[in-house]
């Protein structure tokens, strides 16, 4: 039998997700997307922007915070 005295999470309940793994997905979702829709351009913006990406991770990782 279910507990009654828990209230009903209504229609907008949104389920938690961690944002970090929320924006990989995403992301993901987009490198597909323009792979399969523009595979030749694909070919060429990809690994500079993959490179670029790897780039701004590390200078953010290893500048001083104050």
């Amino acid at each position: 039998m279910q507990d009654d005295r828990k209230p009903h999470p209504g229609p907008w309940r949104v389920p938690q997700v961690d944002s970090g793994l929320a924006g990989i997905v995403i992301a993901v979702a987009f490198v597909v997307l323009g792979i399969v829709s523009m595979p030749g351009l694909a070919l060429v913006l990809l690994p500079p922007a993959i490179l670029l990406g790897i780039g701004v991770a590390l200078v953010l990782r290893f500048t001083a915070r104050k």
